[in-house]
């Protein structure tokens, strides 16, 4: 029996050119035992339109191509629940996640199952590169400075620098539900994902230390440009400083100063400016160097 994996990618008000560019990057795969689940969470008259665009593109995929499902929600549900929807609604062995405006590279599922078939694990992370509107690379995620695979180890890891985004996740589906899938959190379901799992004696992880996706960061609506974006970062630190005596001094001024220049770059984008400038000075006071670095990095 072949082994299938079902990859998931919600949608939410997106246009139909950027969406029919994940879902076909995602049906375009060297391996072919693949599934593509599209979880529309357009619920509400204001959006009609967008739901029907969905319906449309998936109605005209079909004709030629049955590896696709629609689920459709029944309320607005967010990313992360979207996400779980999926998985419900999926018969694949093992299940990867894409966003409607991104993409992955013709090998990124070959690649990934391959390499966990072989290395006998039910979870694995991968790099990450994210282009801006002009498809230039502005960022690259990579983790190759992890020395273990260790699940105390990569918890500490975590804690400080998170093995996330999601799209770079492929995860066994038993081992997915066993954690109960993404928590309902304004931000960071990615994070307490990937620390649910550690916790389970079941899991075991592997980092697959090549880059099969294009993420874009655009002018359009995110999450990153809203207040849950800050309300998010509040609550993940809150959450992280319950390690924090696990943790050296360096590595606490690190977690500190990243929470800082991230904060002070969303409350930049809200044009809040007061509190722009207060929680950069404050990062700035934390680590001169390291608040720059992470200011740079997400204002981009």
């Amino acid at each position: 029996m072949p082994v299938v994996v079902s990859i998931i990618i919600p949608t939410y008000k997106r246009k139909k050119a950027v969406l029919k560019r994940a879902v076909f990057s995602a049906l375009n795969q060297d391996y072919k035992d693949i599934e593509v689940v599209v979880v529309d969470d357009n619920y509400g008259n204001e959006l009609n339109d967008f739901r029907k665009t969905t319906i449309e593109l998936i109605k005209e995929i079909e004709k030629t191509d049955k590896r696709i499902k629609l689920v459709l929600n029944e309320m607005n549900l967010g990313g992360a629940l979207s996400r779980n929807e999926g998985v419900k609604n999926c018969s694949g062995t093992y299940v990867s996640f894409l966003d409607d405006d991104d993409e992955y590279l013709p090998k990124k599922v070959s690649h990934q199952l391959t390499f966990m078939l072989d290395k006998g694990v039910n979870v694995s992370f991968t790099d990450l590169s994210i282009y801006n509107e002009k498809n230039k690379l502005i960022d690259r995620r990579n983790r190759s400075e992890l020395t273990s695979m260790d699940k105390d180890y990569l918890l500490k890891y975590h804690i400080i620098k998170n093995l996330t985004g999601t799209e770079t996740f492929m995860i066994e589906k038993s081992i997915f539900e066993k954690a109960n899938g993404f928590d309902n959190v304004k931000v960071g379901h990615e994070f307490y994902l990937i620390y649910k799992l550690l916790q389970l004696p079941e899991s075991s992880f592997a980092y697959y230390p090549f880059d099969d996706i294009k993420a874009y960061r655009t002018s359009e609506e995110s999450i990153s440009n809203g207040p849950n974006k800050i309300a998010g970062e509040k609550a993940n630190y809150k959450f992280k400083k319950q390690f924090f005596k696990k943790l050296s001094l360096s590595e606490r001024r690190y977690l500190k100063c990243r929470y800082r220049a991230v904060l002070s770059v969303s409350y930049k984008r809200r044009k809040n400016y007061f509190l722009f400038i207060f929680y950069l000075m404050f990062a700035f006071a934390t680590d001169p160097i390291i608040s720059i670095k992470e200011a740079f990095k997400h204002k981009k």
